[in-house]
């Protein structure tokens, strides 16, 4: 199982992520501050993904490398997404919980299970405020304070 980057500019494949062991079913790039792309290239490359094989994973989009790999899910891994600091990813899982990594140190910063009452199926982020939003097969929303 492997991510595409494709490059829409001149529609031919950029390159090939393989690595994950089963459906990958979220990818996320870091929000880069207005004007700030060309400056921060590391950033500018990053990629995050999440899989059914239980795994949120690192990549460099430029050179194909898996720069880590997180495996604290216990279930398929639905959503992830990377805090507009850059330095936290966080990952929504059918294992009911919701994880924040840490990118820098490469490690998990806070789990939280039981997050909803079933299959957590989505995140999001407020642009502006530290409210963290998920989803889940519970028909619930729910708002997570960052602070």
């Amino acid at each position: 199982v492997w991510v595409l980057v494709y490059s829409a500019d001149v529609k031919r494949e950029e390159q090939t992520l393989r690595g994950h062991e089963h459906v990958v079913n979220s990818v996320a790039y870091p929000p880069l501050p207005a004007g700030k792309a060309q400056q921060d290239a590391d950033v500018a490359n990053l990629l995050v993904s999440a899989s059914r094989d239980k795994t949120v994973r690192l990549w460099n989009t430029s050179t194909g490398a898996n720069l880590h790999t997180f495996s604290d899910h216990d279930n398929w891994v639905r959503d992830v997404f990377v805090h507009r600091s850059r330095d936290y990813v966080v990952s929504v899982s059918d294992d009911r919980s919701l994880v924040v990594w840490d990118v820098k140190n490469k490690r998990r910063l806070r789990k939280i299970e039981d997050a909803h009452g079933h299959f957590v199926t989505c995140a999001s982020m407020h642009p502006v405020r530290p409210i963290l939003a998920t989803g889940g097969v519970d028909n619930v929303v729910s708002f997570w304070s960052c602070k």
